[in-house]
């Protein structure tokens, strides 16, 4: 049995490690990676856990909240426990069936193999989607065994959802949290990280400031590796809407 429920954890392992995996935590542009340093945030976020181990990560689209969940995980990942769950991933008649693809384990199993961890992680990502389960006491047992067994929970979630979130944890799950929000780059980061890898920024100032969000820092620099900075705003988000385009006929033809 023990061998056995080695297997089950390294199974989960690779779970979290797969979902981790997309989430890109750096800029990478012909072949030069910008690492955006969040080394301060994950810093805070060890900080608020100390405090609560509840905590609920939130931020706009694209901003990097689980860009900052995978920093701590390769940070601790070698000597600590750390899984991550997607909140749909709860929609099950009963709570075992969460292990159900890893074989005949249950939660018990999962809570007991780590007992002898005093610091433990599990993220629920896009944890808004919990308002939506069609049992919701699946996720409070989940939830109950890990408060119980001493682990520290992050809840990640966009900003525009973060009110039902909280909702939910109060008023469904009775769960006291502590919130976390990431913010966008500031203007003089965005300046730091523009001159440190050597490309030039917008003039736009509406343009700026969507620039201080890492997703469309990203796309600017894919649209133009060293940058434009007669680019207008219009042009950008045209260039944008233009490559989604293509990437949505391209996935409808093949």
């Amino acid at each position: 049995l023990g061998a056995s429920v080695i297997d089950f954890v390294q199974e989960i392992r690779r779970h979290t490690a797969a979902v981790l995996d997309p989430i890109r935590s750096a800029i990478v542009v012909e072949g030069k990676t910008i690492k955006i340093d969040r080394r301060a945030l994950v810093a805070l976020l060890k900080d608020t856990l100390t405090k609560l181990s509840l905590v609920i990560i939130s931020g706009e689209a694209g901003v990097g909240k689980t860009a900052v969940v995978k920093d701590l995980y390769d940070e601790v990942k070698d000597t600590t426990p750390f899984f991550v769950f997607k909140a749909t991933e709860f929609n099950v008649s009963h709570v075992n069936q969460l292990f159900k693809d890893y074989g005949a384990f249950t939660l018990t199993d999962f809570v007991r193999e780590h007992e002898e961890f005093t610091e433990k992680y599990v993220v629920i990502d896009s944890a808004e989607k919990l308002s939506d389960l069609d049992r919701p006491g699946i996720f409070q047992e989940f939830l109950s065994s890990l408060r119980s067994g001493g682990w520290k929970v992050l809840f990640t979630t966009r900003l525009s959802y973060l009110d039902d979130l909280k909702y939910a944890l109060i008023e469904i799950y009775n769960a006291p949290f502590e919130p976390l929000n990431i913010p966008g780059l500031t203007q003089e980061e965005l300046v730091e990280i523009s001159v440190a890898n050597e490309f030039s920024l917008p003039e736009n100032e509406r343009l700026r400031k969507f620039l201080q969000n890492p997703f469309y820092l990203n796309e600017y620099l894919r649209i133009d590796a060293k940058g434009n900075q007669n680019t207008s705003y219009a042009e950008f988000r045209e260039a944008i809407w233009n490559r989604r385009i293509a990437h949505s006929s391209y996935q409808k033809d093949n």
